[in-house]
């Protein structure tokens, strides 16, 4: 399956590569942000009215990194109906992906509506 990418744009008044556009969250397809480890956010919208929705970044297998390399459920939010909220930003190290080790994977699980977008950390 093709990941959705999540789309950058330069917001007006910051610095280029400050913030990408909103992207519609998909749990079909999910999404990839490149070159984004270490450096973004992302922000999750829920615009739906009663459903939630979550979004885990995928970790890399790591056989050194063990279990308390990272508190658990850092990669990974659940924004109620009507809620926003961040995650990031996601070590190289754990959840670095591709052939740079950089870009980000994230899986979107639920039924509610919304979208993504990154923000430079």
């Amino acid at each position: 399956m093709a990941r959705i990418a999540v789309i950058k744009q330069d917001a007006p008044g910051r610095p280029p590569a400050a913030a990408s556009i909103p992207t519609a969250l998909d749990a079909a397809n999910d999404h990839v942000f490149e070159n984004g480890a270490d450096a973004v956010y992302f922000e999750i919208v829920n615009s739906d009215g009663a459903n939630s929705v979550t979004v885990e970044a995928v970790r890399v297998a790591c056989p050194t990194c063990g279990a308390s390399a990272e508190p658990s459920g850092k990669g990974m939010v659940t924004a109620a109906p009507g809620e926003t909220k961040l995650l990031g930003p996601l070590p190289a190290a754990l959840y670095g992906q591709g052939d740079a080790g950089r870009d980000i994977h994230l899986n979107v699980s639920g039924t509610g509506t919304g979208t993504i977008r990154a923000l430079k950390a």
